[in-house]
């Protein structure tokens, strides 16, 4: 996830920027996890680590920049970002990753969908406030369903309409940001000389937290 671009010493040699984007990230992942915990998933849990997810995509450009040329990346091309971000560790539709056709609810055209898609589409109608919970019914083309288990079905489509269980999207997507965070903490650490660390796709809810990186995350392998 971290890429052969990306050494420890480039990620012990973070610029300010990138040291806040990695506690922003750590912040949305967390407030994702309370919002699970707390019975808050419908209406927090997505905008949460979506966010996180936009800033690890960030992140993860940035830190392929060498410290002595960096600049922020730019702005464009959001989505390509985002999506990019979850294939590098999801299989596309190209190497037989999910693949939907779906009728857009606003143009009622088709429209094809990889797992990306489906979480951008996901971001972008939160960022109109619309938590898609299937529920409420809203009018769009991927809803989301929280009283599905998380190891049922990933979701079904019907009329050009995708219901995804929204529990297991959610953590499939929590592995990826997981993996990216540890994973960029174990390169650190290793660095450093300290071989007291553990990586694992699943942490425990809440055990990673927005800090100076001093606070230590315990997972089972």
């Amino acid at each position: 996830m971290i890429g052969p671009a990306i050494d420890g010493k480039r990620l012990l040699a973070m610029v300010p920027q990138e040291r806040r984007w990695m506690d922003n990230l750590k912040r949305a992942f967390y407030e994702s996890d309370v919002a699970l915990v707390d019975g808050r998933a419908a209406d927090k849990a997505f905008p949460e680590i979506c966010n996180a997810i936009d800033v690890a995509a960030t992140l993860r450009l940035s830190l392929q920049r060498p410290v002595a040329s960096w600049s922020p990346p730019t702005s464009k091309n959001n989505k390509r970002k985002f999506i990019d971000f979850l294939h590098a560790e999801i299989p596309d539709a190209d190497k037989n990753g999910l693949d939907l056709l779906l009728l857009d609810a606003r143009t009622q055209e088709q429209v094809r969908y990889n797992f990306g898609g489906v979480v951008y589409a996901i971001r972008c109608m939160i960022h109109e406030n619309e938590n898609l919970n299937a529920e409420e019914n809203p009018d769009y083309h991927v809803t989301l369903d929280w009283t599905v288990p998380e190891h049922g079905y990933l979701g079904s489509v019907c009329d050009g309409r995708l219901t995804c269980n929204a529990k297991a999207i959610w953590c499939r997507v929590r592995e990826v940001l997981a993996k990216f965070i540890l994973g960029t903490e174990m390169f650190m650490a290793y660095e450093r000389g300290d071989s007291s660390f553990s990586i694992n796709c699943r942490p425990e809810l809440k055990s990673i937290h927005p800090g100076d990186g001093r606070h230590r995350i315990t997972v089972a392998t």
